[in-house]
């Protein structure tokens, strides 16, 4: 979801994180445009949160 038209919040219920979350995660940014992106992880008993930004190399 986009919040405030500035920042991807990318919500999963997972148990285990894997490089491909990640990945589709900055995919998303890259398609968007939009840098900033928080990728929220409510699978696991403790919530798991990651920064993602998107830069261009």
């Amino acid at each position: 979801m986009v919040v405030d038209g500035k920042i991807i919040v990318e919500l999963k219920a997972i148990e285990q994180e894997h490089a491909m979350h990640r990945a589709q995660s900055i995919h998303y940014r890259k398609s968007s445009g939009l840098k900033p992106g928080l990728l929220v992880n409510v699978g696991k008993m403790r919530l798991g949160l990651q920064r993602v930004v998107f830069t261009k190399h």
